[in-house]
């Protein structure tokens, strides 16, 4: 990718379109699977089993538990995609809506917590005035998201191939499915001392609940700021791109020099998190027989947050943030029959394990 970027970019760019072309489908069906298997983990027969001893008592308090979860998996893009994902919705709305109209600006408000609350928590297993826009809108989002749930998680547009599906929804899909392994091992090393059913809720609610609270207000304040003509956010949005769209748009609320200087900090802190995560991860796949309360070594994890910075440099040669689109939705085709497998291998050992659900170790 370093030597030949432009050639990487075009590549990763086809291979990408063919797949959201001919599997979309899939990633549509197999993304809503795991808000229903977590479901019947977290309320079935088998929701008390915990993660370590029967008698372990949580490693990290409640509060830490989420805040690690948070910022390792989702912090740092919700910053960057939670102020420009509904200005992209409001020009090219799904499900055949006018661009720019009084609908179109309900689902580009609805849409970025459909894409970033329960389904890929599943799959992962700035307070301002105008407050009452920001409350209204919110509840409206909330009405729209259970109206259309359904409709959203299966459309497929095969009539007018508009491209919404592909750009959007199939991508975040494919986004969370890539992610997963990663984040799945690293919140199963931070849960231990806790139940399956407490592990399923906290991930799912806890984290959808956090995603929900921040898009409400960044995405309402934005489409306040553009349908009150404070702010043409479209126009800058495909002018200058979504970095200078976040300060402008930071730029219109109090205080805001102090208030870009947390956001960048937080940002600085919430990619740190999740390279060190990742690191993390991948040290401990990678030492033999590392016992499950035991952490891999510093130099094995320092190794590896060097290679993971190489890749993301390499990326941003060959392209830019289009290229990690391209490349995330093509390794994640990968894992999808890793997922149904996952599934499938862990209703099995749960029967095995805890066949009169007495008590017992669940992982050593």
């Amino acid at each position: 990718m370093i030597l030949f970027p432009d050639t990487s970019a075009s590549v990763a760019h086809a291979a990408m379109v063919f797949i959201t072309d001919k599997f979309g489908w899939l990633f549509l069906l197999t993304g809503v699977m795991p808000l229903f298997f977590s479901g019947w983990l977290a309320f079935g027969r088998f929701r008390d089993v915990k993660f370590g001893r029967a008698d372990e008592k949580p490693e990290y308090s409640t509060l830490s538990w989420v805040a690690m979860m948070f910022t390792a998996s989702m912090g740092a893009s919700l910053i960057a995609l939670g102020f420009a994902e509904p200005v992209f919705y409001l020009q090219s709305p799904p499900l055949g809506i006018e661009a720019n109209s009084s609908m179109a600006f309900e689902f580009a408000h609805m849409y970025p917590i459909y894409h970033w609350s329960l389904v890929p928590w599943a799959i992962y297993c700035l307070p301002a005035i105008p407050t009452v826009y920001i409350l209204s809108i919110s509840v409206n989002s909330l009405g729209l998201l259970a109206d259309n749930f359904a409709r959203i998680s299966f459309w497929t547009d095969p009539i007018d191939r508009g491209g919404f599906p592909e750009t959007w929804t199939i991508f975040y899909w494919a986004w969370w499915f890539a992610y997963s392994p990663m984040m799945g091992l690293f919140f199963a090393r931070i849960s231990r001392g806790r139940t399956i059913r407490q592990v399923v809720i906290g991930i799912i609610g806890l984290g959808s609940l956090g995603t929900f609270l921040f898009l409400s207000i960044a995405g309402a304040y934005v489409l306040y700021l553009e349908d009150s003509n404070l702010l043409d956010a479209i126009e800058l949005l495909n002018a200058e791109g979504m970095a200078t769209l976040v300060a402008v748009v930071i730029g219109h609320l109090p205080s805001p020099t102090f208030i870009l200087s947390v956001v960048t900090i937080l940002t600085v802190v919430f990619y740190a998190t999740t390279f060190d995560s990742a690191a993390y991860v991948l040290a401990s796949i990678c030492t033999k027989e590392l016992p499950g309360d035991e952490e891999p070594s510093r130099i094995s994890r320092a190794s590896w947050a060097v290679g993971l910075a190489l890749i993301a440099t390499s990326l941003m040669i060959a392209g830019g943030l289009e290229t990690v689109k391209a490349l995330t939705v093509v390794t994640s085709i990968s894992a999808l029959p890793v997922l149904f497998m996952m599934c499938y291998t862990l209703y099995k050992w749960l029967q095995r394990d805890f066949p009169g659900l007495a008590k017992q170790v669940v992982c050593k």
